[in-house]
């Protein structure tokens, strides 16, 4: 979980997942916003990563979230695009498989809280089986206290000023259901990290 409050935190925050996955021959997907790929592309080159070289293959792979959810928010749909990259990956002999997720406000706001709730603890649950990591970035400036709240919830570790820390309010997916505290709780449990 990675929630920020800058737009160059996240990018450089993104950067660094994706660079330590490919220096361990994993594929990497950023899922997140097509204006913001530049900025990654960048504080990735400046890693050394000859990202524009990697994207012409699929070692670093770019999809824009806004596009994948034209027709709205649609669990299934998502599980098996991720089932899909799992099978690239391991068909074009990858390490492993490196996923960030930042989709912008719009995209998150068209899953209700229980549907996100049970997607995040879905995705949790492909990732372990698939032996693959993800990086689920939430912009706290633009996203509701409900969603930081589902974020805070449902990951066990937390990037909180470029520091990785354990999360002290992650709970199992029954209690993330129907749990809504308010922007004050959410605000809280970030600076608490």
């Amino acid at each position: 979980c990675l929630p920020y409050s800058q737009d160059g935190e996240s990018h450089s925050a993104i950067a660094a997942f994706m660079h330590d996955g490919l220096r361990r021959g994993e594929r990497c997907i950023y899922w997140g916003h097509a204006r913001h790929f530049d900025a990654v592309l960048h504080r990735l080159e400046a890693r050394g990563v000859p990202a524009a070289t990697l994207r012409k293959g699929s070692a670093v792979t770019f999809a824009d979230a806004d596009v994948a959810h034209l027709g709205g928010f649609d669990m299934e749909a998502q599980a098996a695009a991720f089932r899909a990259a799992i099978n690239v990956t391991r068909r074009e002999r990858y390490a492993g498989l490196r996923v960030a997720s930042d989709p912008d406000v719009r995209t998150r706001a068209l899953a209700k809280y229980d549907q996100l709730a049970a997607f995040e603890s879905a995705f949790t649950g492909l990732l372990d089986e698939s032996r693959a990591t993800g990086l689920c970035a939430f912009d706290q400036r633009m996203a509701d206290s409900s969603c930081l709240e589902v974020a805070l919830a449902t990951h066990e570790v937390a990037i909180v000023a470029g520091r990785l820390c354990q999360n002290p309010f992650f709970k199992p997916l029954a209690k993330v259901l129907g749990a809504r505290d308010g922007a004050e709780r959410t605000a809280w449990m970030v600076r608490n990290i």
